[in-house]
């Protein structure tokens, strides 16, 4: 609801507690707004309103966003349908008995490399964003070749089997190894 003439502004920022996906508002975000979203509470930890992220929720925040004219900063939006199918990945890779820490992993790789395309949701992501994100994020940062390998079996994961071919799978290329010179022992040491 609109106070002395301004337009709700809202902030999205994603936190995870007990495993679960959680969504923060920020700004001025009523009760008004929160009394239509299932389970959004106020939490005096964060000093924001909450509310755990579900298809069901983002399309009642959609619904706020447009018909009360709350204007989501950024993009809430399509990061709210990303960390949605993160999500639904997660619980993939866990059904399948992907260790913790490969799960932990992929789900880090993908949430940054969503976040680095704010304006873009998953369906819309094709070649051209993971080579933009390739050079720009990994190659111009000096990221390892091991890094570099990890994201794109992270991506191709999460396009194979959540997306299902949504993009050419097969044109996301691996690092190319790298060439180490053998290390040669001295006599001493071979002697030892």
């Amino acid at each position: 609801m609109k106070t002395s003439g301004e337009t709700p502004v809202c902030h999205l920022v994603y936190i995870t507690k007990n495993r679960y996906k959680i969504v923060v508002l920020s700004g001025k975000f009523t009760s008004y707004h929160a009394e239509k979203i299932p389970g959004c509470y106020f939490s005096g930890n964060v000093e924001s309103w909450v509310f755990p992220v579900s298809e069901k929720n983002r399309d009642i925040f959609e619904s706020i966003i447009q018909h009360h004219k709350v204007e989501a900063s950024g993009t809430a939006k399509t990061n709210l349908r990303a960390i949605i199918e993160i999500d639904k990945f997660r619980k993939y890779l866990e059904n399948e008995r992907y260790s913790e820490s490969t799960v932990n992993t992929y789900v880090s790789f993908l949430t940054k490399f969503f976040d680095f395309f704010p304006n873009k949701s998953p369906d819309e992501i094709g070649m051209e964003e993971i080579e933009i994100y390739n050079y720009k994020f990994i190659i111009r940062k000096g990221l390892s070749g091991s890094f570099q390998n990890q994201f794109v079996s992270a991506i191709k994961k999460f396009y194979e089997k959540i997306h299902r071919n949504t993009i050419i799978i097969d044109n996301i290329e691996r690092p190319r190894k790298e060439k180490r010179l053998p290390q040669v022992l001295s006599k001493e040491d071979v002697s030892l």
